[in-house]
C-alpha cells in the first residue's frame, strides 16, 4: 500500500506542479473523518462521502399584519440536520479511510441499525485536516433519523447508504 501511494503521488506531482497546487494557494492534503460513537463503542465510515451537507435550521415565525405586511420573529435554532451517502466496500481497497482492520458492509449495517434500534443518541464526530493541521471537529450528539442501504447489480459485496442524523437536546 506505501509504494501504490508514493507512485501515485509521483505521478500526480506534475500535475501538481502544472495546475500550481503545490504552491500553497491550495490545500491538496485533506483528510476527513466520520465517527459514531455509542456507550464508548467508536465506527468510522470506510469511505468518505463526495458531499456533507449539513442544514441548519430555524423556528422563526412569519405573520403578516394588516397594516404592515409580512414581518418575522425569530426564534431559537431549530435542530442541525447531518446527511450524507456513501458506500461499506466489500472488499479493501486502498480509498478505504479506516484505521485498523477491514471490516465488512454487514458490520457496519449490523452497528447502525442496532444504534438506531436502541433508540438513544449516539455521538457524531466529524474530524477535518488541511496540510497537517486540524480545521475543526463537529461533535455532537444525534438521534439516526433515516438509514437506507442498496445493493446494486454488478458491484457484489458493496453496500450503498444513505443517513440522515438529526442533532439531539
Amino acid at each position: 500500500l506505501v509504494n501504490i501511494v508514493a507512485q501515485l503521488n509521483q505521478a500526480f506531482s506534475p500535475i501538481e506542479q502544472f495546475l500550481g497546487l503545490t504552491s500553497g494557494n491550495i490545500s491538496v492534503n485533506t483528510q476527513y473523518s466520520i465517527f459514531l460513537d455509542s456507550d464508548g463503542e467508536t465506527i468510522q465510515f470506510p469511505v468518505m462521502p463526495s458531499e456533507l451537507p449539513i442544514k441548519y435550521p430555524s423556528t422563526n415565525q412569519t405573520y403578516n399584519l394588516l397594516a404592515v405586511g409580512e414581518i418575522v420573529q425569530p426564534r431559537l435554532p431549530g435542530l442541525a440536520e447531518y446527511r450524507w451517502e456513501s458506500f461499506f466496500p466489500g472488499k479493501i481497497a486502498p480509498y478505504i479511510n479506516t484505521s485498523g482492520a477491514f471490516k465488512t458492509p454487514e458490520f457496519y449495517i449490523e452497528k447502525i441499525t442496532g444504534y438506531k434500534a436502541a433508540a438513544k443518541p449516539v455521538r457524531l464526530i466529524i474530524s477535518r485536516w488541511a496540510d497537517g493541521g486540524k480545521i475543526f471537529d463537529t461533535n455532537t450528539q444525534v438521534v439516526i433519523e433515516d438509514f437506507e442501504v442498496t445493493e446494486k447489480g454488478g458491484e457484489v459485496g458493496d453496500f450503498y447508504y444513505s443517513i440522515r442524523l438529526r442533532e439531539y437536546r
